[in-house]
């Protein structure tokens, strides 16, 4: 175990003691919850992501982690709370299949620079 890990452990016993705040725990995790949000809207949209987006990904994240509970954790607290980021970053970043063809019946959702992603 490296150094954060040790650091994530006892943050996790912590919060099962229930000694960790959640100001805490949102400090600890606040950078790989981003990280990981970011990475899977950068995949959905093929650009940098939008910080806004990112944001919200990252609260309702943390919110659901929270919901959850310290008994949800299994192996590695970092990388619980950084999956849940990882698939809210999914349900922020708009998936260009659904909007090519939503786009196709005259809606007009797609944005021009996902057209040349997604072929004819």
């Amino acid at each position: 175990m490296t150094g954060h890990d040790h650091e994530y452990a006892a943050l996790l016993a912590s919060w099962r003691a229930g000694q960790a705040t959640p100001t805490e725990l949102y400090v600890a995790l606040r950078d790989p919850m981003r990280r990981a949000a970011r990475r899977s809207i950068g995949d959905g949209l093929a650009e940098r992501p939008n910080e806004a987006d990112v944001d919200w990904a990252v609260q309702r994240a943390f919110e659901t982690l929270l919901a959850k509970g310290p008994d949800a954790v299994k192996t590695s607290l970092r990388g619980f709370a950084a999956t849940i980021a990882h698939y809210r970053g999914k349900d922020r970043a708009p998936n260009p299949f659904h909007l090519a063809r939503a786009d196709s019946y005259g809606v007009g959702l797609m944005r021009p620079q996902h057209v040349a992603s997604i072929g004819p």
